[in-house]
């Protein structure tokens, strides 16, 4: 830290400039909607289309989700917006800020319309410096004061490119983004572990769920399910932003686990009308419309109601186990074979409760299922407790480059009259 000092002390001692996006871009542009244009995941389609999702802390990621293009659509988006290395890429639509460099090959993807195409000048302006400017705290809250949108937030052109930034020389620019990116490569290595700690609970998880194939029961004949119609919830709730009693929405049920940073509450609603909203523990939560096979267990009672859109299987026989069943319906093997042939192929999925009532669940003996459920408890801890593990590892280097990122690059404004 003492060299940036140095530099800082010698270059700028006075403070350093102070301009906007548009004075240090060539270009501005945006990738392109498929709609009217090109299809996405054809059969001969082998292109990346890359979205805000394969924006991932700076870079690219590639995934099997990652959807596809097929030549002719690449080059259309092509013409529209040319991709070149060291471009600049910004989620302008829905998740809005995200950031990423374009430091890998490009004759393979090309972008959705949702993000925005920065071509930095080079000769005033280091790109993955603007990379690591344009994520800071700084920068990100000129764009949350400057979105438009309610429900779907969104940056106009003219408020990205009058986004004022700071401009110290190149040198100073580049030993910012020397020491940053130490702090960004350990992150990045510790994710891929991340990621591979995943795919190998992934494998376990189908795994041991293989050996009692043969031992299937359908979910209706071990337990209750059950949804609520919109108008049961509506007419007797009252939502609010704070309190005791939480409405578990479909937002709040995720890969085995209830999401609770974004809640509403219902302490003032008349509970007398919602006997059968309420929830217990060990009650399991399954999304059924749109994004369907979201998984959830209520882990305490008097504290939960079930809102509308997602169904909730109650286990009813003592001989099974409601956690053991929460980790079958999250594996690929059951994704695959019973719930993706009922969910359709329409953007707005949906699944019935009959449908959800015939899913079949391999069922031994109780003292295999808590074995399967114990060994799974500790793959998940491994792998998606912030707490623990390495995702406490990550979040700590996050926070480690956040601190440094944010007190590099907050530079004393030099004076107009200087």
């Amino acid at each position: 830290m003492s060299k940036i000092n140095d530099l800082i002390k010698k270059l700028c001692p006075c403070g350093v400039e102070y301009t906007t996006i548009e004075n240090i871009i060539k270009s501005y542009s945006s990738g392109l909607n498929p709609r009217q244009n090109f299809k996405l995941n054809e059969e001969e389609a082998k292109l990346y289309y890359v979205t805000v999702k394969e924006m991932t802390t700076g870079k690219i990621v590639f995934s099997d989700k990652t959807d596809r293009i097929t030549k002719e659509a690449w080059y259309k988006i092509q013409n529209r917006s040319k991709l070149e290395t060291n471009d600049v890429l910004l989620s302008g639509i829905g998740t809005i800020g995200k950031v990423a460099l374009v430091d890998i090959p490009v004759d393979n993807w090309n972008c959705s319309e949702s993000v925005i195409l920065l071509k930095p000048k080079t000769n005033i302006i280091v790109p993955k410096y603007l990379v690591h400017l344009l994520r800071s705290n700084n920068v990100q809250e000129q764009w949350n004061n400057n979105s438009v949108g309610s429900t779907l937030k969104g940056l106009r052109k003219e408020n990205v490119l009058k986004t004022k930034i700071a401009l110290p020389p190149l040198v100073v620019q580049e030993e910012i983004v020397r020491i940053l990116d130490k702090f960004g490569d350990l992150e990045a290595e510790l994710e891929a572990e991340l990621e591979a700690r995943k795919s190998q609970y992934e494998f376990w998880r189908g795994d041991l769920f293989k050996q009692d194939i043969d031992k299937m029961v359908a979910l209706e004949n071990i337990g209750d399910v059950t949804k609520l119609a919109g108008f049961e919830f509506s007419e007797y709730v009252n939502y609010s932003d704070e309190g005791n009693i939480i409405a578990l929405r479909g937002l709040n049920v995720k890969n085995g686990h209830l999401i609770l940073n974004d809640v509403k509450y219902v302490d003032n609603s008349d509970f007398s009308k919602l006997n059968r909203s309420k929830l217990y523990e060990n009650d399991i939560l399954y999304t059924y419309v749109g994004t369907v096979g979201q998984v959830g267990l209520v882990d305490k009672n008097d504290k939960y109601y079930l809102a509308p859109n997602v169904a909730r299987i109650r286990i009813l026989d003592k001989k099974v186990n409601p956690k053991y069943v929460m980790h079958f319906l999250l594996t690929n093997e059951f994704k695959t074979n019973q719930l993706d042939p009922l969910s359709g192929t329409s953007s707005m999925k949906n699944i019935t409760m009959t449908n959800i009532r015939k899913f079949k669940i391999p069922v031994p003996s109780l003292d295999k299922q808590n074995r399967i459920v114990d060994i799974l408890d500790k793959f998940d801890s491994l792998v998606n407790d912030i707490s623990v593990g390495l995702p406490a590892e990550i979040e700590l280097r996050r926070k480690q480059y956040e601190y440094y990122r944010n007190k590099l690059l907050s530079f004393e404004e030099l004076s107009v009259s200087e």
